[in-house]
């Protein structure tokens, strides 16, 4: 939502203030001992900003947690409100570095999980709560909030975000993390560029996620608390938001660069939301939070309730649906590929009888028809895949779907034999069996 303000105070940069003086409110006396530091700092006006904005900020995963509870510490939305858009569920894979979550949260929606930690450590805060943000409602979510955020893990709704922030004149504060490796920017319509001058749009090829290339739990909380200071130099009109800037974080080097950014001349600012469809390319892994990380290693990751997809969707023929496998897997003649990666082998896997087994690869002995390839090396060498000579079909299967998607598509093209792609993965498989 643009300011609608006309006060001549302004950011070091000449950014206009966000937060009009007419929505400020005295802060009552427990707020300024809470923000005690903060007074030490700045004006209390600067802090009645923070407790008059209205955010929109995008998953509460890796980035999303840190960057969460960092804006209910310092007292935004107190008079105004957060809101928190996330259709995720915790996993178990998460805790390694989405902070705002627990053992006991493991299947619990992230949205609401985030709505109780914030409360806890700000009870005055007012905090909404909303499922994906999506083309339907990124325009009305916009207006309605003077700041977007977005730590969301997959390229579609980053363009979305985009396009909606641009189109409203909304300031949007971004971020991604891959591996050891970090980015943020602040993207503001009509005052600089846009993440459509960074991309042009969303990757075509396949691209690598966080499961397959990693990343660094602590790397999540530095690249989110950056962000959180990003938005809270916006909402109080403080220091230089890095607006045309994109800074970068190595933690393997413990270095930083910032790099300009221009606009393109030739593109035509936003005025509707693109078509925000791409391949779909990557496995979440349970996160919404498996963040973008600009340049060729990026994750184009996305959650999925797989049970309601797999009852819902229209199946491609050279799909498998999680309730079909035991059938499929009951024909001795039939193979199982994993190809997800090592680690995630030992973990769990799914067995020749269907079911999803804890713990432990198979043993060197395993029977022929359980065969585990990763996807990169399908990828570089795909004719080096053995399936056995007496198979007369394959289930290829992942954590989600979309690796084992890919994979198949490449199997087709070098094995005589039809080769099946696992809808929604090991995570459908599990559901079904609850």
């Amino acid at each position: 939502m643009p300011s609608s303000s006309t006060d001549a105070s302004r950011f070091g940069s000449g950014l206009p203030r966000l937060i009009p003086d007419e929505r400020l409110a005295h802060l009552p006396h427990n707020e300024r001992v809470r923000t005690a530091r903060h007074l030490a700092l700045f004006d209390e006006a600067v802090q009645q900003r923070f407790a008059a904005a209205r955010v929109c900020v995008i998953g509460a995963g890796g980035l999303g947690s840190p960057l969460l509870y960092a804006l209910a510490a310092a007292g935004v939305g107190t008079n105004g409100h957060i809101t928190v858009c996330d259709d995720d569920v915790v996993d178990l894979t998460n805790l390694q570095r989405q902070t705002l979550f627990g053992v006991d949260d493991v299947g619990r929606p992230k949205a609401d999980v985030a709505r109780e930690r914030m409360h806890a450590l700000n009870p005055s805060m007012t905090i909404r709560t909303e499922g994906r943000f999506g083309p339907d409602n990124a325009e009305q979510l916009c207006r309605e909030h003077d700041l977007l955020i977005d730590g969301s893990d997959n390229f579609a709704t980053r363009f979305v975000a985009a396009d909606a922030a641009e189109m409203t004149e909304t300031p949007l504060v971004w971020g991604a993390v891959l591996r050891y490796e970090g980015q943020v920017s602040v993207f503001w319509a009509p005052h600089g560029p846009g993440l459509r001058d960074l991309f042009d749009g969303p990757p075509t090829k396949p691209v690598l996620t966080c499961a397959e290339a990693g990343v660094l739990g602590a790397t999540t909380a530095v690249i989110g608390n950056l962000m959180a200071t990003e938005a809270l130099k916006i909402l109080g009109g403080i220091g230089e938001p890095l607006v045309g800037r994109v800074l970068t974080y190595n933690a393997t080097s413990a270095t930083t660069r910032t790099l300009r950014l221009h606009r393109d001349p030739s593109r035509e600012p936003a005025t509707t939301i693109r078509d925000p469809a791409a391949p779909s390319n990557a496995d979440g892994e349970g996160e919404v939070g498996c963040e973008t990380s600009i340049g060729s290693t990026s994750s184009a990751g996305e959650f999925r309730n797989h049970r309601d997809q797999t009852q819902n969707q229209t199946r491609a023929s050279d799909d498998i649906a999680p309730s079909d496998l035991p059938g499929f897997l009951a024909d001795d003649t039939h193979a199982l590929l994993d190809v997800r990666e090592d680690h995630e082998r030992l973990i769990e896997r799914i067995t020749l009888d269907g079911n999803v087994e804890s713990g432990g690869t198979a043993p060197a002995d395993a029977n022929p028809r359980d065969i585990h390839v990763p996807l990169g090396v399908v990828k570089a060498d795909a004719a080096s895949v053995r399936i056995p000579e007496s198979a007369t079909a394959v289930a290829v299967y992942c954590a989600r779907g979309a690796r084992s998607q890919q994979a198949a598509d490449i199997l087709r093209e070098t094995l005589s034999i039809p080769v099946y792609s696992l809808v929604g993965g090991i995570t459908a498989v599990k559901a079904v069996a609850q």
